[in-house]
């Protein structure tokens, strides 16, 4: 688990294709603590710790990750966010996040230099449903406020405070990039489990009808 905070911005050093997907090498500064196994959140996703050597941390990315993130385009020196998995007692400071990418959205518009630095994105339609303004989401590993929504667009806005933006590597992408999108899952449940809901409704009132003729 996850909360949204990034730790760092970090460089990817080196990347290797190989027949299943892609073996990402990044330095991470530092490792206390870090075991072969344990999970890593880059750019949201959440990746198993392969190898450590020193600062240099080894992922294997497989191909289906590969095909819902923007993964796939890191080389050597991308900056990617990164964020250490959740303890118990740490500070909850964004919202849980699972590091399961929903997949990627482009982006639509982008301003980082004004006076209210923001991000637009366009949802895909079968994701349209779970975004609502002042909600969770999450871009790029990085917990954030839906600003605004055009739900029959899909277009959606976060704000970013200067703070976020010299935290994260937002200002490495631009106009038509794809920024790896998590949706909030508890808004996920009640959306699905209303949707379930009034389904079953209708299905029983059609039943109900039919058995009255």
């Amino acid at each position: 688990m996850f909360t949204g905070i990034v730790q760092d911005v970090r460089l990817v050093e080196s990347v290797e294709r190989f027949t299943q997907g892609l073996r990402l090498e990044i330095d991470l500064g530092e490792t206390n603590d870090l075991v072969a196994g344990a999970s890593v959140a880059v750019n949201g996703c959440c990746l198993t710790v392969v190898e450590i050597a020193d600062s240099c941390v080894r992922f294997e990315v497989i191909s289906e990750t590969l095909n819902q993130t923007n993964l796939g385009s890191c080389q050597s020196k991308t900056r990617v966010n990164v964020e250490r998995s959740l303890r118990l007692n740490d500070e909850l400071g964004g919202h849980i996040l699972a590091g399961h990418i929903s997949g990627c959205v482009p982006i639509t518009t982008c301003d980082y230099e004004g006076q209210s630095p923001y991000v637009e994105f366009q949802a895909p339609e079968n994701l349209r449903r779970y975004f609502f303004e002042k909600g969770f989401t999450a871009l790029n590993g990085v917990s954030l406020t839906l600003a605004r929504y055009d739900r029959q667009r899909g277009i959606g806005r976060v704000n970013l405070i200067p703070e976020t933006l010299n935290r994260t590597n937002f200002r490495s992408f631009t106009v038509g990039d794809r920024l790896n999108l998590e949706i909030d899952s508890m808004t996920r449940t009640i959306v699905d489990s209303v949707r379930d809901l009034i389904r079953d409704e209708q299905s029983i009132q059609s039943l109900l009808k039919e058995r009255d003729h």
